[in-house]
């Protein structure tokens, strides 16, 4: 039976009606949301129903096993009652016995008839005859005994009568405990299964908004990702990804993007100012005559591109045993250097090398998250990475963790992620915060540091909000 586990059944369906409660998003402007809400009501009303059924079911319970102490209590004093009938009929015996004895006794002394001996010794059980025959010939002994008898078949017949209507609504009640019990399990059974569909109706209701949001995100992202492959310039307008990130920071990013690159003079367009100050002092004199000189000097004007690549240096070679840790990031856009380097990304992070998880949240930064973990070999060995903000982490403190251990899930949350050198012992606080160079918007030290790792490992370097960044690294700090 399950009538110990209903109690329980009752308190885990409400505990589940909570949960689910709290993990469905709001189903406001849905169309499903009258319908979830719906089930929800429903399936509260089939807790309550449930518990008061279970309620009922452990009442008759107890009345059915009082029923089985009442129906065994029965049986033993109808057991003690066929011990005393046992023990009558065999005082009944006994007094047989004797009245045998004694007829045989006043026959020797010629004080009693053949016939009364004869019945004495015929007949096997008490009758109208023997007493009659007993009466009328038996002394006074001889009628104690017969009313001991008499007395002894009462009781046995009393006795027996009580064991019967005992027994008998013993049975009665035991059968209506078991009905009553019955019926109370199988509405039991019925509220559970109906209980069932509903959670079933609400978890498909849950899912299909769950897979709605994702595929407007999924289709959000491809828009901005397509936007921003069609249009170079649109990139730092597609940046905010909605109103979900701050306007402000972003804003701050945004004009600093605009403004960092500074050309040597103050002409709109840089690319106009190197053809006028040396291609024309190198090659002219060399080619043409004194009185052609202005005509030589305009088409020159087209070769100076060929001093254009050596602003664009390779990529230093990235140290040993590191990798880029944004490799499998999708929709990555660099956005501005602070206490470390700002990215606005999609899926999969990575540790740069090996080393051991030291921490993985903290209230304080945004979605509290704030993975460190401390380098074990290269260059950096004995520092500490923190990634932090819109990531979920997917490892512990004290895992060791190589450059394919993902550290967690870049989402779409309302403030991207950050990561740079964390302050020992790597619990939330930054090198850059640590040596006071971080005023709340300015690149630091520490920060553009770090994003010259990252180049160097192959990814995309952040935008320095300042030149030079605020403050210096301490004597013997790694460069790249």
């Amino acid at each position: 039976m399950q009538l110990r586990h209903l109690a329980a059944v009752a308190s885990v369906v409400a505990i589940g009606l909570v949960v689910a409660e709290a993990a469905v998003p709001s189903a406001s402007g849905s169309s499903r949301g009258p319908s979830l809400a719906t089930e929800k009501a429903e399936a509260t009303r089939l807790a309550s129903e449930l518990q008061l059924t279970s309620s009922r079911i452990a009442s008759l319970n107890r009345t059915y096993v009082g029923a089985e102490i009442a129906a065994r209590h029965d049986s033993e004093a109808a057991a003690a009652s066929g011990r005393l009938v046992a023990a009558d009929r065999r005082a009944v015996a006994a007094a047989a016995v004797g009245v045998r004895a004694l007829a045989t006794a006043a026959w020797e002394s010629g004080g009693s008839s053949l016939g009364l001996i004869e019945q004495l010794l015929e007949v096997t059980a008490p009758g109208y005859e023997l007493r009659l025959g007993l009466l009328e010939s038996a002394g006074a002994s001889e009628q104690a005994v017969l009313a001991h008898w008499e007395t002894a078949e009462r009781h046995l017949a009393t006795a027996h009568a009580r064991l019967v209507s005992e027994e008998r609504s013993a049975d009665a009640e035991l059968l209506r405990a078991e009905h009553a019990l019955s019926g109370a399990e199988v509405q039991a059974q019925d509220l559970q299964r109906t209980l069932a569909q509903v959670h079933g109706t609400m978890a498909r209701l849950v899912a299909a908004q769950l897979a709605a949001q994702e595929a407007r995100a999924a289709r959000a992202a491809r828009a901005r990702h397509a936007a921003l492959d069609h249009a170079p310039g649109a990139r730092r307008t597609v940046l905010p990804r909605g109103a979900t990130r701050p306007t402000t920071k972003r804003t701050t990013r945004r004009t600093t993007v605009t403004t960092a690159p500074p050309g040597p003079p103050s002409a709109p367009v840089p690319t106009t100012a190197p053809p006028t100050t040396t291609p024309p002092t190198t090659t002219p004199p060399t080619t043409a005559p004194p009185t052609t000189t202005p005509p030589t000097t305009t088409p020159p004007t087209t070769a100076p591109p060929t001093t254009s690549p050596p602003t664009t240096l390779p990529a230093p070679p990235p140290p040993s045993g590191y990798a880029n840790p944004l490799r499998s990031l999708a929709a990555l856009y660099p956005e501005r250097i602070d206490q470390g380097v700002d990215y606005s990304a999609l899926g999969d992070i990575y540790p740069i090398g090996n080393g051991v998880v030291l921490n993985t949240v903290n209230g304080g930064w945004p979605n509290g998250t704030f993975i460190t973990y401390q380098l074990q070999d290269g260059p950096a060995a004995g520092l500490i990475v923190y990634a932090a903000e819109d990531i979920q982490p997917l490892v512990q403190v004290g895992q060791e963790v190589t450059p394919s251990t993902p550290l967690g899930v870049v989402f779409e949350g309302g403030s991207g992620i950050e990561t740079g050198w964390a302050a020992p012992p790597g619990n939330g606080y930054t090198m850059a915060a640590e040596a006071g160079q971080f005023d709340g918007s300015n690149s630091t030290a520490f920060g553009a540091n770090f994003s010259q790792l990252l180049v160097s490992l192959g990814a995309p370097g952040g935008i320095l909000q300042n030149n030079p960044p605020t403050g210096s690294l301490p004597a013997g700090w790694p460069t790249w």
